[in-house]
């Protein structure tokens, strides 16, 4: 892996995409920076505990969490990093039924202490309004 082909970028995304799917908080910890932030068009934004408590009480099971079309940049001397694509998600809820979601995503990610780590994330609903 070389630092300007943004493969590390997309093993973090996967690895948020999978703590997330199976709420592993402590690795979701790991993932974010002290200051991450979640910022949705309209909406409040929301920090770091904000994001970790609202994925520990997403209802149901978390069948699916993937990404379509992910792609990676590494700029600023390796430094920043930027992941785009489209997150789809699919829950269970304890009645039997099937909730799918779908969101374009602008991940910041930044280096810290020699690894990459998920500063911001941007995510617009492409199903809120279906």
């Amino acid at each position: 892996m070389t630092l300007d082909d943004g493969s590390e970028l997309l093993v973090l995304e996967q690895h948020v995409m999978d703590a997330i799917r199976t709420r592993d908080i402590e690795r979701l910890e790991l993932l974010i920076t002290d200051d991450f932030v979640l910022r949705e068009p309209l909406k409040a934004d929301v920090d770091r505990r904000g994001f970790l408590d609202a994925v520990r009480a997403i209802p149901g099971t978390i069948e699916i969490v993937v990404g379509d079309g992910v792609r990676a940049k590494i700029e600023h001397g390796g430094e920043v990093g930027i992941i785009t694509g489209v997150q789809r998600v699919r829950l269970r809820l304890a009645d039997g039924t099937v909730v799918e979601d779908a969101g374009a995503f602008a991940d910041l990610c930044v280096r810290r202490d020699g690894r990459w780590r998920m500063s911001v994330a941007f995510n617009v609903s492409l199903t809120e309004h279906k």
